[in-house]
């Protein structure tokens, strides 16, 4: 037997039906072209944001090579004000760090840095901030504090880079055998061709020579 027993019941069944789920019905099928459509349009929006970031930059890298230091710490601050989740925001801190360096401003130069560190979306651009600013510390004579900022970092093959900065951490403090187990870990790691690594070997041979007195002094 049907479960409806004539046309017209079958008729007012779907009515019935249609009056209790159509809205939601309606509802589904409007939200789900809106996701579309909002997807794409979402899309677009950050291929957009990435082309203006990106034309930032290269315009605060055009700045820097002409030594045009106060223009590139003005895109650096707009990168990092509009454009934080970008790339090229952290980028920018780095040019703008580089400035604040070659100025001796060592203090702009960790700030940059900092904020490089804490908005960096991979981990390279993690271990290329925290180098720079051990690096900054170390020539502000805040050598224990870069030792801190180093310490328990995987480093993968950053290895080389972190073992060297803790050599020139540990030399400024005096502290030389911990200094050449450092430059010598960081040299074993290296690959032959590598740029950097007859001045890490100098580094190394300069605290060969023995100091007379208590180390340190």
């Amino acid at each position: 037997m049907d479960v409806y027993d004539s046309e017209q019941e079958q008729i007012e069944a779907i009515k019935k039906w249609w009056k209790e789920n159509g809205v939601a019905i309606l509802l589904g099928l409007v939200l789900g072209l809106g996701g579309v459509f909002g997807w794409r349009w979402w899309v677009g929006y950050q291929d957009q944001r990435a082309v203006d970031a990106s034309g930032l930059y290269e315009s605060a890298l055009a700045a820097l090579a002409k030594g045009g230091a106060e223009q590139t710490r003005e895109l650096a601050d707009r990168l990092a004000a509009d454009y934080a989740d970008t790339p090229y925001a952290v980028l920018a801190a780095f040019a703008a760090a580089k400035v604040a360096v070659d100025g001796g401003d060592l203090g702009a130069a960790e700030a940059r840095l900092r904020w490089a560190l804490d908005h960096a979306g991979s981990e390279s651009y993690r271990h290329m901030a925290r180098l720079r600013l051990a690096r900054v510390l170390v020539s502000a004579d805040r050598a224990e504090a870069a030792l801190t900022l180093l310490q328990g970092v995987e480093a993968g093959s950053f290895a080389p880079r972190y073992d060297e900065l803790r050599g020139d951490a540990l030399a400024r403090l005096g502290r030389r055998d911990e200094a050449r187990a450092a430059y010598a870990a960081a040299l074993a790691a290296l690959p032959a061709p590598a740029e950097n690594r007859d001045l890490l070997q100098m580094k190394l041979n300069d605290l060969a020579t023995p100091v007379t007195g208590k180390e340190g002094q």
